[in-house]
């Protein structure tokens, strides 16, 4: 049986990584224009490098034996290539919505939203996803029924019983709690980049942000790596929030009087109907 803590739990972490993104959403648009478009935007400069490229490519080396012995034999190696691809294809989408998409728009809520986005749809597609399939194959644990949900699999499906029985309640509510340090982090990021374009230093900006990406990731996957507990992973992980939602309150005076998001010359042409 699943324990009914670690079901808690998992709504909790559900809650927080498919609806606490929609939420946050809903409050910046609240009296403001041009908020939906831009966290789109934000979005988009996550799922099209990540889901589209990134991670397809990484899926489909793991089905080469020789990487996966690499990655055996190069742990150190591994922890930096992982940290590094994701801070390189991450950071490029971040730039080419600022760039391209946003280029006229930007602002200190241009960089906060876009950033909720690309953090957000990041919660959604890879933690979101995962907690819903985890709730529902619990569910279908505690009623005897998992046999019916993977009838072709009987050696899969007691592998996937074991370790939702056997985890920790407590694992279940950290990776809800991970989500949201993250996506502050992700506004950070952002927000960061956006003011590097604003002063006309886009280079210097996307190696600034390349590098505290990476430090990040490097970080967390070498702690992991050390197999250390996952409270105190999470506990680094809460540190980096701490101090990226510091860059977000003290770098909002940086922006000047480019406060909010600019409004959409098209979009409004639209809305005036021309």
């Amino acid at each position: 049986m699943v324990s009914t803590a670690s079901i808690l739990f998992m709504c909790v972490t559900l809650f927080l990584s498919l609806l606490l993104p929609l939420i946050v959403l809903l409050v910046l648009q609240k009296g403001r224009r041009g908020v939906f478009s831009v966290w789109i935007a934000g979005a988009l400069g996550f799922a099209v490098p990540q889901l589209f490229i990134r991670i397809p490519l990484l899926q489909t080396l793991g089905t080469q034996e020789s990487f996966h012995q690499f990655t055996i034999a190069h742990p150190y190696v591994t922890v930096s290539l992982m940290a590094a691809t994701a801070a390189l294809f991450e950071t490029t989408g971040r730039l080419l919505v600022f760039k391209v998409a946003l280029s006229k728009r930007l602002s200190y809520m241009t960089g906060l939203a876009a950033g909720a986005g690309h953090g957000g749809i990041e919660a959604i597609t890879i933690v979101g996803m995962l907690y819903i399939n985890n709730l529902i194959v619990s569910l279908s644990i505690n009623s005897g029924n998992l046999s019916n949900l993977l009838p072709a699999d009987p050696a899969l499906a007691e592998s996937i019983r074991q370790s939702l029985v056997g985890a920790p309640p407590e694992l279940f509510l950290l990776a809800g709690f991970e989500r949201v340090f993250t996506m502050v982090i992700q506004v950070a990021l952002s927000i960061i980049l956006a003011l590097f374009i604003m002063k006309k230093r886009a280079i210097t900006g996307f190696i600034v942000v390349c590098l505290l990406h990476f430090f990040v990731d490097f970080s967390i996957g070498l702690l992991q790596m050390k197999g250390l507990s996952a409270f105190t992973i999470e506990s680094l992980v809460f540190i980096f929030a701490v101090a990226a939602l510091v860059a977000i309150i003290k770098l909002r005076p940086a922006f000047g009087d480019r406060l909010e998001i600019p409004v959409d010359l098209g979009e409004q042409a639209v809305n005036e109907g021309y």
